[in-house]
């Protein structure tokens, strides 16, 4: 049965009656502040050590599991870091190879077209020698048909020269049919070289779109 506040008050003014009011105190102070069933005993200090025991233990080997745990699943992503990294250096290296491939077929194309460039131009540069050089034959040949026009003019005039008629007929004859026939050799001449002109002014324009094309 719990002691009510009531009795441990009598039981404090009895002792001091008999003891003291000082020895009454020190007393009421040995005296537990509730029941005596309240108050633990070593069986029940084992008992809790014993729990305290099994969960702590409980507690280690869970933290223990866990660690392992998190140990584990920081190996397997170590490990697959590490073979993503080797795999993004393998790529890496491929990549580079093909970098290194593809810069060396570039640096073949440019010289291929390169030396059909010099080719091309060593070509037109001849194709133009060669014009220059009809050219100049046919003017030669023309200077040389008007020497001998006028060579021929002079002739007529010096031997016709009494039928004055007759020679003002006949160098106008002579006139127009030379005329015509220096007429008829310029066109031919403007026509050649007109010709060989557009030939050129083609073979230029092949050379200079060959590289955009491919």
């Amino acid at each position: 049965m719990a002691t009510t506040q009531a009795q441990r008050a009598s039981l404090y003014n009895t002792m001091a009656e008999l003891m003291g009011t000082e020895d009454a105190e020190t007393l009421m102070q040995q005296l537990p502040p509730g029941d005596w069933d309240q108050m633990a005993t070593k069986d029940d200090i084992r008992v809790l050590g014993a729990t305290l025991t099994a969960a702590l233990a409980e507690s280690s080997a869970q933290a223990s599991k866990e660690r392992a745990e998190i140990i584990k699943a920081f190996s397997e992503r170590h490990a697959e870091a590490a073979k993503e990294r080797a795999e993004i250096r393998e790529a890496g290296a491929e990549r580079h190879a093909e970098a290194a491939k593809e810069r060396a077929e570039i640096r073949e194309a440019v010289s291929d077209r390169h030396s059909e460039l010099v080719v091309g131009l060593a070509e037109a540069a001849k194709e133009r020698a060669e014009i220059r050089e009809a050219v100049s034959d046919r003017h030669s040949e023309l200077v040389v048909g008007l020497a001998e026009a006028a060579k021929e003019r002079a002739e007529i005039r010096e031997a016709f020269s009494g039928r004055h008629s007759e020679l003002v007929v006949g160098l106008a004859e002579a006139a127009k049919e030379r005329a015509e026939i220096v007429k008829s050799q310029a066109k031919h001449l403007y026509i050649t070289v007109s010709t060989i002109v557009l030939a050129t002014t083609s073979i230029w324009i092949a050379l200079l779109a060959g590289p955009t094309g491919g």
